[in-house]
């Protein structure tokens, strides 16, 4: 892992005890607008962090981390992937206990990838089929087939997801991986839907 050098990005935003978001940088808000969501830019400040985070898995291991965070003192450094249609994104987190209850988290991209052509299964303007779920991995960005977790292509082709007329509707889970890595003293039964 890279830290973040003073030539790269780092992407800021800060949490209060009530876990509601009290600051967000210049570059996150242009980050938001560069990727398709400029009206995150307005209104984010004051909004609670558990609105933009979907799955009960991905819910209930933030909240653990950020627990965890808060009552060591001590901050917790992550990959994750915030892929987009165009480009893969491979970054890192550093979530800093401020005091208080308050906590900062910075992110920034360690490398990129770009598609060789736009990945529709990440467009959320794509029209999708609601009946039809598929299980992503909020941190890695794989796709549960039922089997194993495969990489977004991959899982494209081996589910032959673009033989349907729509594409199935994401939810979001964590990998077994992923679970590991982030988290080693939550037991694992704790999540009995994996």
């Amino acid at each position: 892992m890279n830290p973040p050098s003073s030539g790269r990005l780092t992407y800021v935003y800060r949490i209060g005890s009530d876990d509601r978001i009290e600051f967000v940088n210049d570059a996150w808000l242009r980050f938001a607008v560069e990727n398709g969501n400029p009206t995150l830019c307005q209104g984010v400040v004051g909004t609670s962090l558990w609105s933009y985070l979907s799955g009960r898995q991905v819910v209930q291991l933030s909240r653990e981390l950020l627990t965890r965070v808060r009552d060591s003192g001590c901050e917790a450094i992550i990959p994750f992937r915030c892929d987009s249609p165009w480009v893969r994104r491979f970054m890192w987190m550093k979530i800093v206990p401020l005091g208080n209850g308050k906590v900062e988290f910075c992110t920034w991209t360690e490398r990129e990838e770009l598609y060789s052509e736009p990945n529709q299964l990440l467009d959320s303007t794509v029209f999708r089929d609601r009946e039809r779920l598929l299980r992503m991995c909020a941190w890695c960005k794989k796709i549960y087939s039922g089997h194993s977790w495969l990489e977004i292509e991959v899982a494209i082709d081996r589910m032959r997801l673009f033989d349907h007329v729509a594409l199935p509707t994401i939810t979001h889970g964590i990998c077994e991986r992923c679970f590991q890595m982030i988290d080693t003293d939550i037991p694992p039964d704790v999540f009995d839907d994996r």
